[in-house]
């Protein structure tokens, strides 16, 4: 478990940096897979009790992460967006608005509701974490069932899916930066 979490530690760490560094390009991160449909058999039919397991399995996996993928946004702030509904032609970037940068996570579940999470890109400093860095640990750590608190602001869906303590909602990741590609391997392979 040291391992799992050193591998994930780096792989936050590194993402950050290439943040701080402007390489950063897009991040995923993989979940369990769901259960693929068997072939029908040479008499032409489906089990049914292949059917029965195979939507028991998927059950399981409800509200449990699918995928999560990263980039960066531009968003405006709420209150100049509103204070210019109004004025119809005004381009959005005038007056000197470029919006605030903010790293967009999409979060897609199995046979749940997808969620967009928004974190705005600031610069470490000393030991402050910022916004990024504490929504990337609160992935993980809900991942992991480690996500005792419900107002931490990660459940796993709608669903209040629960991942057992030590069980791993991640399997897998991806950086890509500009300078390649950084993985992330939680599970072994098979």
């Amino acid at each position: 478990e040291d391992k799992v979490q050193l591998a994930i530690e780096k792989f936050i760490s590194t993402l950050l940096t290439s943040l701080d560094d402007g390489s950063f390009e897009s991040f995923t991160l993989k979940g369990p897979s769901a259960p693929r449909k068997r072939r029908k058999n040479k008499a032409g039919d489906f089990s049914v009790d292949a059917d029965a397991l195979l939507e028991q399995q998927r059950e399981k996996l409800r509200g449990k992460y699918k995928t999560i993928s990263g980039r960066l946004v531009l968003l405006q702030e709420k209150k100049k967006r509103k204070a210019s509904r109004g004025r119809r032609k005004m381009p959005s970037n005038e007056g000197g608005e470029t919006g605030i940068l903010h790293l967009q996570a999409t979060i897609k579940y199995h046979l749940a509701t997808d969620l967009a999470k928004n974190w705005k890109v600031d610069k470490r400093r000393n030991s402050d974490s910022t916004e990024v860095e504490e929504g990337l640990k609160q992935l993980f750590l809900t991942a992991m069932g480690n996500n005792i608190d419900e107002h931490s602001g990660a459940p796993l869906s709608e669903w209040g899916a629960q991942n057992i303590n030590g069980e791993l909602g991640i399997l897998a990741g991806e950086l890509t930066t500009s300078e390649g590609e950084h993985k992330l391997q939680l599970q072994p392979h098979h």
